[in-house]
C-alpha cells in the first residue's frame, strides 16, 4: 500500500514539474501575431495651379524650371496664354524657357495649330478623320490657308499642311504634302482665313489618300504634323493683287504628334509551325501547278487575320508579280470584309443650294436620327461645332464622311435651323450595312 502511495506521488510530482518547464520554455498557446498595417494608397494629388508652374518657370532653380515647363507643355491650350504673357513681361532665361513651352505646345508667333483625332484606334479600313485646330494668341489679325478648301470637301484636303505617318518603332508608312497639287494662279481667295486676335477656326478633313489606302500593321502609330508654306507658291500669292493677305503666317508651325493604335480584330501571334505553313502555302501562290496554288490560297484565306501579318510583309517585299496580286487580294478581302458595316444617322438629304448647310428630306424609320429629335425640314449647319460648307455636292459629302469616321455609339452633336432657330441635338450613331445604307 504505502509502494503504490509512493509511487502516485512521485506521477504527480513528475507531472507538476513537467507543466512546470512547459510554461517557462512558452510552449503555451499564444495570440497570433498582429498582421501588418497596410500601407495607405498613395494620394493623387491635383496638378500644380499654372500659376505656380509660371514662378518656377521664372525661378533660378534650373531643374525645378525644368519640370515646370513639362507640367505647363501637359496643359495644352491653357498655358499658352500665361506663357504668352510671361515671354512678353520678362527678360533673359524665362523668356527662352516660355518661347520653348510655346514650341512644343504648337505656337509660333502667336498662331496656335493642332492636329486631333476622333479616336485613338482604328482598324485599317476606316476613313479616319483629322481635326485641325487654329487660334490666333497674337495681338494683329494673321491670314492662314483654310485646312479645307470650300471647293470640293470630297477631293480637296486643302493646303498648308505636312503630314507623316509613323509605327510606333519610328518607320515611316506614308506621308501627304498639301502644298504640291496646288499651284498659286489655282488658288482662290476662299482658300485663305483671317484670324483676329482670339479667333478660333477648325475643322474636319479625312485622310483617305493617307491612312485608306495604306495597309497598316497592328500596333501603335504616330501621326506627325507641320502647318507650312510651300515658298513658289508663297512667292506667287505675295504677286497677286486680287488676295487681301494680311499678316500671312510664313513660319512653320508644328503641333505635338498623334499617337493611335491600330487593331485588327482576329490577328493573334502564331506558333512556329503554323508560321512555317504560312510562309510555305505564300511562296506556292507563285507555283506553277494551278492545283497548289489553289489549295495554298485556300489555306489563306481560312487562316484570315491569323495571316495577315504576313501577307503584308510579303505585299512589301516580293518580286513575284503573281504572288503580289494574289497576297493583295486576299488582304483586301480580309481586311474589307462582305457586309462592311457603317456608322450612320439615318437620314435623306440634300445640300443647300449655297454650300453652308444640309436640308433633311426624310427621316429614316427606327433610325438613330428620329430617335433623337431630327426631323425632316430641319436644315443641318454644323456638327460637332464644325460647320458644313462647300459647294455642289459638298455639304452631303462633308456631313457623311463625318458621320461614316465615327463609330456606333459615339456621340455626336448636330446644330440645326428649325423655325428659324438655332438648335443643338446629342446624337447616339447607329450602325447598318453600308450597301443598305447606299439603296436607302
Amino acid at each position: 500500500m504505502r509502494t503504490r502511495t509512493r509511487i502516485i506521488y512521485i506521477l504527480l510530482g513528475l507531472l507538476v514539474l513537467l507543466a512546470g518547464r512547459q510554461m517557462l520554455s512558452g510552449d503555451e498557446p499564444q495570440e497570433p501575431p498582429a498582421p501588418d498595417a497596410e500601407t495607405p494608397p498613395a494620394e493623387k494629388t491635383d496638378p500644380a495651379p499654372v500659376e505656380d508652374l509660371i514662378k518656377a518657370l521664372k525661378g533660378d532653380d534650373a531643374e525645378a524650371a525644368s519640370k515646370a515647363a513639362d507640367g505647363l507643355v501637359a496643359r495644352g491650350e491653357d498655358a499658352i496664354q500665361p506663357l504668352i504673357d510671361l515671354q512678353e513681361s520678362a527678360e533673359g532665361a524665362p523668356v527662352e524657357r516660355a518661347a520653348e513651352a510655346l514650341k512644343r505646345i504648337g505656337v509660333v508667333d502667336g498662331l496656335y495649330a493642332n492636329v486631333r483625332l476622333f479616336r485613338d484606334e482604328f482598324s485599317p479600313h476606316e476613313i479616319i478623320g483629322v481635326r485641325f485646330v487654329f487660334r490666333n494668341y497674337g495681338k494683329k489679325p494673321v491670314t492662314v490657308f483654310n485646312p479645307v478648301s470650300t471647293r470640293n470637301v470630297e477631293e480637296d484636303y486643302g493646303l498648308g499642311w505636312k503630314l507623316t505617318l509613323q509605327t510606333g518603332e519610328g518607320k515611316k508608312v506614308a506621308a501627304m504634302d498639301m502644298n504640291k497639287s496646288v499651284t498659286a494662279a489655282g488658288l482662290r481667295g476662299s482658300n485663305l482665313i483671317r484670324l483676329q486676335p482670339g479667333a478660333r477656326h477648325d475643322d474636319i478633313v479625312f485622310m483617305e489618300t493617307l491612312f485608306g489606302l495604306e495597309k497598316l500593321n497592328e500596333g501603335e502609330h504616330v501621326l506627325k504634323s507641320m502647318y507650312t508654306i510651300n515658298k513658289n507658291l508663297l512667292e506667287g500669292l505675295k504677286k497677286r493683287a486680287d488676295l487681301k493677305i494680311e499678316n500671312l503666317h510664313e513660319k512653320p508651325v508644328e503641333p505635338p504628334p498623334v499617337s493611335f493604335k491600330v487593331s485588327i480584330p482576329g490577328q493573334k501571334e502564331v506558333d512556329k509551325k503554323t508560321e512555317e505553313k504560312i510562309r510555305k502555302w505564300i511562296e506556292e501562290l507563285g507555283s506553277g501547278e494551278y492545283k497548289v496554288r489553289q489549295n495554298a490560297e485556300a489555306e489563306l484565306d481560312k487562316l484570315g487575320a491569323t495571316a495577315l501579318k504576313y501577307l503584308k510583309e510579303t505585299a512589301r517585299t516580293t518580286e513575284d508579280p503573281q504572288i503580289r496580286y494574289t497576297v493583295e487580294q486576299l488582304v483586301d478581302k480580309i481586311e474589307r470584309p462582305a457586309g462592311e458595316m457603317v456608322a450612320y444617322l439615318g437620314i435623306r438629304m440634300n445640300t443647300d443650294p449655297s454650300g453652308t448647310s444640309v436640308q433633311v428630306q426624310s427621316v429614316m424609320d427606327s433610325s438613330p436620327a428620329l430617335r433623337d429629335g431630327i426631323k425632316a425640314g430641319d436644315v443641318i449647319i454644323s456638327i460637332d461645332g464644325s460647320e458644313i460648307s462647300g459647294y455642289a455636292n459638298a455639304g452631303v459629302g462633308y456631313l457623311r464622311k463625318q458621320i461614316q469616321s465615327r463609330r456606333e455609339g459615339d456621340k455626336v452633336r448636330i446644330t440645326v435651323l428649325r423655325a428659324g432657330k438655332e438648335e443643338t441635338l446629342e446624337v447616339t450613331l447607329g450602325q447598318i450595312d453600308k450597301k443598305t445604307l447606299q439603296r436607302g
